[in-house]
């Protein structure tokens, strides 16, 4: 049988700040599940199953929002994103 593989990603914002159009960047929060396969890492292939994850979280308006430990780990493992300027653009994005 086929691994299944689905994506759902829903955003919220509210609605007096989507309706205005003079907001360039709305506040938004999101929520995520996905179903697919195991990812290669788990070194997993000859097991039957799947992985279903589901994420939820809201868009920074600065990197500065992130609590200090979390940046600060961010920072010192993953040096590549100390550059990210989330009013010029999203940053690097990373694919596995």
């Amino acid at each position: 049988m086929t691994p299944p593989r689905l994506q759902r990603f829903t955003m919220f914002s509210p609605l007096d700040k989507f309706v205005d159009q003079s907001i360039l960047s709305l506040p938004t929060m999101f929520t995520a599940t996905v179903l697919m396969p195991y990812l290669h890492w788990m070194d997993m292939d000859d097991e039957e199953g799947h992985t279903l994850w589901h994420a939820s979280g809201v868009k920074l308006n600065d990197m500065s929002e992130l609590p200090e430990e979390y940046s600060s780990r961010l920072m010192s493992e993953y040096s590549d994103y100390s550059y990210f300027d989330l009013t010029k653009d999203s940053g690097p994005v990373t694919y596995e």
